[in-house]
């Protein structure tokens, strides 16, 4: 006999079936009942995923913005999360276009830089500048 070749000690216990050694290693939920409040605590303060937008909605955006001219009053709605979470809202600013960038991929609108990805959309006005946040 060599080394590596000994035998493994017998256990003084059953067998444990595969499905019960399972178990052990399935995700805890410590807290449960959270995911369900913290979802609805979102639904209560306004909060909503980003929505994908459609080819045809994508299309209208990407047409007013290749008419647009810095000096142009825009109305854009924009959707807004804070530090990179899941959830945000939908916010309207109002202001005058001063820059597209499309390299960044973004518009300055009144000082306010907007970034294309999150326009959900966009108009042309005759209002004053206003942020709505």
């Amino acid at each position: 006999m060599g080394p590596g070749d000994e035998q493994r000690p017998v256990s003084r216990h059953a067998k444990m079936p595969a499905a019960q050694r399972a178990k052990q290693f399935m995700p805890f939920a410590a807290l449960t009942g959270l995911p369900a409040a913290l979802k609805r605590k979102e639904y209560e303060m306004g909060l909503i995923s980003r929505a994908e937008l459609s080819e045809e909605t994508a299309a209208e955006i990407d047409a007013v913005l290749r008419e647009c001219m810095p000096g142009d009053k825009l109305s854009v709605i924009v959707y807004h999360s804070e530090n990179g979470r899941s959830v945000g809202e939908n916010l309207t600013v109002n202001g005058t276009l001063e820059r597209i960038d499309g390299i960044d991929r973004t518009i300055t609108l009144s000082g306010r830089v907007l970034h294309l990805d999150d326009i959900i959309e966009i108009r042309r006005t005759e209002e004053e500048d206003d942020y709505g946040m």
